[in-house]
């Protein structure tokens, strides 16, 4: 039994080896967008900015990070920071499979009163360009912090491009925390 499983993985690994070329994206770009966030478990409804960006220092690996200031009802200021590396496999010409790991730090204040957190943010993604202007990017995001604990949300995202070096988008984040933004990003 175990000589079969690895002779299938074996045979699967030659073969996505030898048919996958690497997808028409750029892991090198910046995004900026406006977000409106829910804290399902607070009842807090916040408006802000994101950005974030990403540069490949490999062919299949990139650094990320990401920076976001959301204003919270009740006077409530979220600022939240990851850094943390990633990579992709392509499938086919136009699919990846994309995975990321990062550490962040949330600090939510009210107030004078100070709530800084730390943890982890680990996700799998799909990667797809659809038609040649229209990429589609979905799949899993689990963040664990100190005190908040884990958080397990459903991510997707679409985006438009202009041009090689433009696009516009969307993200759709439903979990414990969700979230709907709008965005521009550049490629380099």
């Amino acid at each position: 039994m175990q000589n079969s499983v690895r002779h299938a993985l074996a045979l699967a690994t030659l073969l996505l080896a030898t048919t996958a070329q690497a997808a028409p994206f750029s892991y090198t770009n910046v995004d900026v967008g406006i977000l409106s966030t829910e804290l399902i478990n607070s009842d807090l409804d916040g408006d802000g900015v994101l950005v974030r960006g990403s540069f490949a220092f490999h062919p299949s690996y990139f650094i990320i990070g990401s920076l976001s200031d959301i204003g919270y009802d009740n006077d409530v200021d979220g600022f939240a920071w990851t850094v943390g590396i990633g990579g992709h496999m392509p499938i086919n010409p136009k699919l990846d499979l994309v995975g990321r790991l990062s550490y962040v730090n949330q600090d939510l204040e009210n107030r004078g009163n100070d709530n800084d957190e730390n943890g982890y943010m680990l996700s799998g993604m799909v990667r797809w360009l659809v038609i040649e202007k229209l990429e589609l990017e979905g799949g899993v995001q689990h963040v664990n912090l100190d005190d908040s604990g884990n958080d397990t949300s459903l991510i997707g995202e679409g985006r438009y491009l202009f041009t090689d070096r433009f696009a516009g988008g969307v993200l759709v984040q439903l979990g414990d925390s969700s979230a709907f933004g709008v965005n521009v990003r550049f490629s380099f």
